[in-house]
């Protein structure tokens, strides 16, 4: 006697085959461009540059100018003018005819250069002159301290003959800033008032309300100590 025969079985889709091992993506599941872009090295080491670029311009420029303008702001004597025009001219002059090669305009905290010129330079004498024209050698002296120092028929004299008020002197003649007139009287232009104008600026703020900073007042005290020993 034969089995039954058994009914057949309805066929079913095929499953999905499930598997642990990861897929690759394929063209249609690329990360983002920028995302890509951002893993090149190339592009760390870009951003990395720019990032120190910009960090560096803060702390070494930005940060500093801020406060050495408060502290300008601070220590400004509320006595203190400002260059009028007659002066500005002058500090034009001085700095075209190139007076910082020879003449330094800072005094610095030692006692050699206080003993000899007065007060140490402080920031807020420099707010009006820009480029500062502080210099670097000395062939003739510090000028930061002019104002008051000579008469303007002295420097003027200077101006156009330096050995005929320093015999010594090895600074070049000025004639051009000075004109004839009719019966041979020699005239300062109005550069030439500007010059000496602007040499009795220098110095003019300080010598009327001393030191502002603690650093200035020690040097000038630590001289007149030591001279009074």
């Amino acid at each position: 006697m034969s089995d039954p025969e058994e009914p057949d079985k309805p066929e079913t889709p095929d499953e999905p085959q499930h598997s642990d091992a990861p897929q690759e993506d394929g063209p249609g599941h690329e990360a983002p461009r920028w995302m890509r872009f951002l893993e090149r090295g190339t592009t760390v080491m870009l951003l990395g540059g720019l990032g120190s670029l910009v960090l560096s311009f803060l702390t070494l420029g930005v940060l500093p100018l801020g406060e050495l303008s408060d502290e300008v702001k601070k220590d400004t004597p509320s006595s203190y003018r400002p260059m009028n025009q007659l002066e500005q001219t002058g500090f034009t002059v001085y700095k075209r005819e190139g007076c910082a090669y020879c003449h330094s305009n800072f005094v610095r905290s030692t006692t050699s250069d206080v003993r000899r010129f007065g007060a140490p330079a402080e920031a807020w004498e420099y707010q009006d002159q820009y480029p500062q024209q502080w210099g670097t050698r000395r062939v003739g002296p510090d000028l930061s301290r002019e104002s008051g120092m000579r008469t303007d028929a002295w420097q003027y004299a200077h101006l156009y003959d330096p050995r005929s008020t320093v015999p010594q002197s090895v600074m070049p003649p000025y004639p051009w800033l000075f004109q004839k007139k009719a019966d041979g009287e020699l005239v300062p232009t109005q550069e030439a008032r500007g010059l000496v104008a602007y040499l009795n600026f220098l110095g003019r703020a300080m010598r009327e309300s001393g030191p502002q900073t603690k650093t200035g007042s020690d040097a000038v005290n630590g001289v007149m100590s030591h001279e009074g020993h």
